[in-house]
């Protein structure tokens, strides 16, 4: 059930950002061939942005729940199924989503170029701070690891270093 709603949130979220694109791309100063082609091509290029956002979110799911069944294990020495993960990740990834979408729908009236977006992708604390303490919250209902705030810290802290902290360094080379 999540995955339904974690794909279904997933595709309004590529309806909405690749709406938005074309305007700022309008804005940003983008030959008019850019226009036309999307124009032309609208359907195929956003199943095509959906489909890799998909493959993405995939990859993004593998490599959080490796990330917190090592983590736990190094700072717990508790083994846990890697299964036992998938739930909290999957519903921290459709909380942050739906957040983001809502923000976005709040936001992107008012963004007009694409340094501003950037500066918004930069400073929103949803992907920063607020899924770190959802993915600690969910993981500790579970009894994963202690529910104590030395050890949403530490986990916390991990989670923002391997996954925020090369975002934050991609947008700012790019």
């Amino acid at each position: 059930m999540l995955v339904i709603a974690l794909t279904l949130v997933l595709l309004i979220s590529s309806y909405v950002q690749f709406n938005y694109i074309q305007q700022l791309a309008e804005s940003s100063g983008l030959p008019a061939k850019f226009k036309d082609y999307t124009d032309h091509f609208h359907f195929i290029i956003f199943i095509i942005s959906f489909l890799f956002q998909i493959i993405i979110l995939f990859f993004l799911i593998g490599y959080e729940v490796f990330l917190l069944y090592f983590t736990v294990y190094f700072f717990y020495k508790r083994m846990h199924y890697l299964k036992v993960y998938i739930q909290p990740v999957l519903l921290s990834n459709l909380i942050t989503l739906i957040l983001n979408l809502g923000i976005n729908l709040l936001i992107s009236p008012y963004i007009y170029d694409i340094q501003t977006l950037k500066q918004y992708a930069l400073f929103s604390p949803v992907n920063y701070l607020i899924k770190p303490f959802m993915l600690c919250y969910f993981l500790s209902k579970k009894n994963i690891f202690p529910n104590t705030v030395l050890d949403w810290i530490k986990v916390g802290m991990v989670y923002v270093l391997f996954t925020c902290i090369p975002s934050i360094l991609l947008l700012l080379i790019f």
